[in-house]
């Protein structure tokens, strides 16, 4: 009976034992499970506050076009862009200049050659990002040609895309100051200097590289009075960077004035394609709709007189203008 009760004994506590193992499996078995779901309450908490930051950011974007579109009914033009002029490009802080913009028979321009004969034109687009961004992307990818777009700063969340969409599409995405504001940026070579490194780091903070393309607002032969410092000093100091500057030779004459007739715009570039490189000056600005409605005529044009597309970069052969300090 002895042996029959220990036998008996060992059996409880062999079955105890094994209880206990089960047990403890089944414990951290489960403490896993827990720390797997809370991992994924964790996760879904994480999107769930994205998606409301998101929200939040589409809901403030929306809010500043609907801000934009009442500045643009009470002040009659486009609030994210400064009023451009042809060779000078007029701004707001530049109102009180007469025109000094020269006659385009008074401005010798180099003429870069090569020796292939083909015939080249670059579209180029001053003053934006701007409400018309988009229709002009939407034509040059209708007609499969890129363009060189000289920007100046706007950081909000709607121009910041539009940077990124001209980027993405293919095209030159150049430096054409950051304020265009003549009087700040033309005081004296330490505000240049400044103005300068804020546009680069804006287009580098897109591109993901260091642009090497600029033009200047008013262009390298402005007479600007509000001017103190030497176009030649500015010149020089961009080319010590690695960056050219570029001017134009083939102008639209869209910066006169807010949505000139297109059919101005047409008949002056169809006359003055006589160049082996064609810039072309045009503006993507707010205020500037009727240059959009005359593009696909322009690239016709183009087109017609067999010239060949291209964007500005640093092989291109670069037009200037006779600097006038």
């Amino acid at each position: 009976m002895s042996v029959n009760k220990r036998k008996r004994k060992n059996v409880v506590l062999l079955s105890m034992f094994a209880v206990t193992v089960i047990l403890l499996v089944f414990c951290v078995v489960f403490a896993f499970k827990l720390g797997s779901l809370q991992s994924q309450i964790d996760d879904l908490k994480e999107a769930r506050a994205l998606k409301l930051q998101m929200e939040v950011a589409s809901a403030n974007a929306a809010v500043g076009q609907e801000e934009t579109k009442v500045a643009q009914a009470t002040d009659g033009q486009d609030g994210e862009n400064e009023p451009s002029n042809s060779q000078n490009e007029s701004s707001a802080t530049a109102a009180p200049e007469q025109s000094t913009e020269p006659d385009e028979a008074d401005v010798p321009e180099a003429e870069p050659t090569d020796t292939d004969g083909t015939r080249y034109v670059y579209l180029t687009f001053d003053d934006g990002p701007s409400k018309n961004t988009e229709r002009i992307l939407a034509i040059l990818d209708q007609y499969n040609v890129k363009a060189t777009f000289f920007v100046n700063g706007r950081e909000d969340a709607v121009n910041m895309e539009r940077y990124h969409k001209i980027a993405d599409a293919g095209h030159t995405l150049a430096m054409h100051s950051y304020s265009h504001d003549y009087e700040k940026m033309y005081a004296c070579m330490e505000a240049f200097v400044e103005d300068y490194e804020r546009i680069s780091a804006l287009i580098e903070s897109v591109t993901g590289e260091r642009p090497t393309l600029y033009r200047f607002p008013g262009g390298s032969s402005n007479k600007l009075s509000v001017r103190k410092v030497s176009m030649t000093a500015l010149a020089d100091f961009l080319h010590g960077e690695g960056v050219e500057y570029f001017d134009w030779n083939v102008d639209t004459t869209d910066g006169e004035g807010p949505n000139r007739d297109p059919s101005i715009l047409i008949s002056n570039v169809a006359n003055s394609l006589k160049n082996e490189h064609n810039v072309i000056l045009m503006h993507d600005a707010g205020d500037h709709d009727t240059t959009v409605d005359a593009l696909p005529s322009i690239i016709q044009t183009c087109i017609d007189q067999g010239l060949t597309f291209s964007v500005i970069s640093a092989d291109t052969p670069a037009v200037h203008h006779t600097i006038s300090d």
